[in-house]
């Protein structure tokens, strides 16, 4: 809970700070596995994000089609859509970072 802020002093004496910040110290992560299956199977998705978090994912088909998903920290498990393509998991941290992992339902 640490606030940083940097100072620099000019050749000419003129004093300069930054805005404080923090930094999070825990990683927020998301893994999906297999990426390659086929209709119905289940999907794994394995979320790491500090513990208060709530995380809320959209699950979308290159046609466009767009789910909600609603995961828990640690292993979720979501059944493959039944209609064959590409999909992709975009995930939003609370930290504001995103990440997007691509799986194929034959």
């Amino acid at each position: 809970n640490d606030l940083f802020k940097v100072k620099v002093v000019t050749e000419e004496g003129v004093e300069l700070e930054s805005c404080e910040m923090s930094f999070d110290d825990e990683v927020c992560d998301m893994l999906l596995y297999p990426i390659v299956l086929n209709k119905g199977d289940d999907i794994f998705i394995n979320i790491s994000a500090p513990q208060s978090s709530n995380i809320v994912s959209t699950l979308t088909h290159v046609s466009g089609q767009m789910q909600t998903l609603y995961l828990a920290l640690g292993e979720n498990v979501i059944k493959a859509p039944q209609t064959p393509g590409i999909y992709i998991v975009n995930t939003r941290f609370p930290n504001g970072e995103t990440k997007s992992i691509k799986f194929m339902v034959k």
